[in-house]
């Protein structure tokens, strides 16, 4: 909910967009260019001001080119982030930043624009569920939600890359969403995976991070997950699907269920193709804690019809109540006793080790005019095979329950010296 605050909220706000501007420079910077070393820097200093103790830390990918060679990805994990906390849009960060070339008559190169980079999807939090007929008919409120489409790319490595919704070359859309019941606190990250090219049910592969409260510590941890979905889905009880993933015991696969995912699918039209096709629907539980994700509490102000404060940036009402917010899900003693997992409201992939604040390593390689190559936080695959991925995507959830979602734009086929110019692209992550 949206409230109208004349106080300290609003008073930081202005000293953030402050910042934003002295900070933000007309260079290869950020998330269209040759490191995430300002906004990295930018997210350090909103932590600061906030007196966050220990911001959510990743890595730079710096590069020593002059110009730098662009490096999309590495910073859209922090663009997510930094939306997020500011209930932005993704691509309002990446301008203030200069990635865009906003500032082009500031610079030396030719102008280009945000969509060129990278690709948005944002969606405010729904009621639950959002319910089809399972096996049947996809949910009629997929066609009110945004999502992310992706289209093939012969030439680029691997051969795909985020594109617009409207380009009729498309063949996977991604939607991704927070439910809470009847209007209560959201509690559920609900992804929903459409293939336009499905003629009937298939198996399906989802690469994802987990945030794991091990035996009862008050850290997180955010381990790389594979979710595997049968091609046997039954209607109405839905789609068999394990999960592969270290949760601090060693490697295993458990039941997607006992971990408290959920998986469904539907068969049928929808907004984006009239004949039916295969719509998977991936449903986990939310797990925002204080200790980890201290910003999704911040209240300077309390207002009846924000139970929950209100967020000091943005000055929308938090989603998040402090004394009972989402917890994951508490796993059986068989599997790992005194632990839960769930998604983590902030992005991912972040650096190694328990969150937040972790150092990052500076994985430089020897030769320093290439960048590291950068990681997903989710992918996609409908054939099993997350190294020619059908979407790969960022995510990040705000205070008020907002998902965010942006992939880059796979440059990788660009010629030199065009604008945006070539970079590398990320990898899908791996259990």
């Amino acid at each position: 909910m949206k409230v109208s605050l004349r106080s300290r909220t609003t008073r930081l706000a202005a000293a953030v967009c402050a910042i934003w501007l002295c900070c933000a420079s007309p260079t290869w910077a950020g998330g269209g260019g040759a490191d995430a070393g300002s906004l990295l820097s930018s997210l350090s200093q909103l932590c600061a001001d906030l007196l966050i103790p220990s911001c959510p830390q990743y890595p730079a990918y710096l590069t020593k080119s002059t110009p730098p060679s662009p490096v999309n990805s590495p910073a859209t994990p922090i663009v997510v982030e930094l939306a997020a906390w500011q209930n932005w849009n993704p691509d309002t960060v990446r301008t203030t930043d200069s990635d865009c070339f906003q500032f082009g008559a500031l610079n030396p190169f030719p102008a280009f624009f945000c969509p060129q980079i990278a690709v948005n999807a944002t969606n405010p939090p729904a009621n639950s569920p959002i319910s089809g007929i399972l096996g049947l008919q996809p949910p009629s409120a997929l066609a009110n939600l945004a999502s992310l489409a992706f289209a093939p790319n012969s030439a680029a490595t691997p051969p795909l890359t985020v594109t617009q919704n409207s380009d009729p070359t498309a063949t996977s859309y991604v939607y991704a969403v927070v439910e809470g019941a009847n209007g209560q606190q959201p509690n559920t990250l609900d992804l929903f995976l459409e293939n336009l090219g499905s003629k009937g049910p298939g198996a399906v592969t989802v690469a994802l991070p987990l945030a794991v409260l091990a035996k009862g510590a008050s850290a997180e941890n955010s381990v790389v997950a594979t979710l595997n979905i049968s091609p046997v889905c039954i209607p109405v009880l839905g789609c068999p699907a394990t999960v592969t993933v270290n949760l601090g015991a060693g490697k295993s696969t458990y039941s997607a269920q006992s971990l408290g995912i959920n998986v469904d699918s539907f068969f049928g039209p929808s907004a984006h193709w009239a004949t039916p096709h295969s719509i998977y629907e991936v449903q986990i539980p939310l797990l925002v804690n204080q200790k980890t994700d201290p910003f999704y509490f911040l209240t300077s102000e309390s207002l009846p019809q924000c139970p929950n404060g209100i967020n000091q940036i943005s000055g929308i009402c938090n989603a998040f109540s402090q004394t009972n917010p989402p917890n994951g899900s508490r796993l059986s003693s068989k599997i790992l006793p005194n632990t839960v997992v769930g998604m983590a409201p902030s992005a991912a992939p972040q650096c190694p080790g328990p969150q937040p604040g972790t150092a990052c390593p500076t994985p430089y390689p020897a030769n320093p005019m290439q960048p590291v190559s950068p990681t997903f936080g989710f992918c996609v695959s409908f054939s099993n095979n997350l190294k020619n991925p059908n979407a790969a995507f960022f995510l990040a959830i705000g205070p008020d329950g907002t998902t965010y979602v942006s992939s880059p734009v796979n440059l990788s086929s660009a010629a030199a010296g065009s604008f945006p110019p070539p970079g590398p692209y990320p990898a899908c992550p791996t259990s």
